[in-house]
């Protein structure tokens, strides 16, 4: 048995959070997003690749439902873990950079 917080389960979630999204089901997918994230920094560790999905999938929802304030604190975190483990320079670092930079600017920036 699996149970209910194994990575494979996070998967599963994160598959029915990308169909409730393309269904314009945004609260389903953001719950489905959320607990995919969950589970697997739990189970995974922060600096795992799949922890790295989940951010940029609930980040990602968050800025197309013009939650904003969101968003940017999704990519803020995850820029911060993605320093921490892969180094300033890697590839991952600068891509959540950009993101971050594509997000619309409000009156605190």
């Amino acid at each position: 048995s699996l149970g209910p917080d194994h990575p494979w389960v996070a998967t599963a979630l994160t598959d029915l959070g990308l169909l409730s999204n393309k269904q314009g089901m945004y609260e389903e997918a953001s719950t489905h997003f959320e607990r995919a994230l969950d589970i697997r920094t739990k189970a995974l560790g922060e600096g795992h690749p799949d922890v790295v999905v989940s951010f940029n999938n609930l980040a990602q929802l968050s800025k197309n439902q013009g939650n904003i304030a969101r968003a940017k604190s999704l990519y803020k975190d995850l820029l911060e873990i993605l320093k921490k483990h892969r180094g300033e320079d890697h590839p991952d670092v600068a891509a959540c950079r950009k993101n971050l930079k594509s997000m619309p600017r409000d009156e605190d920036d």
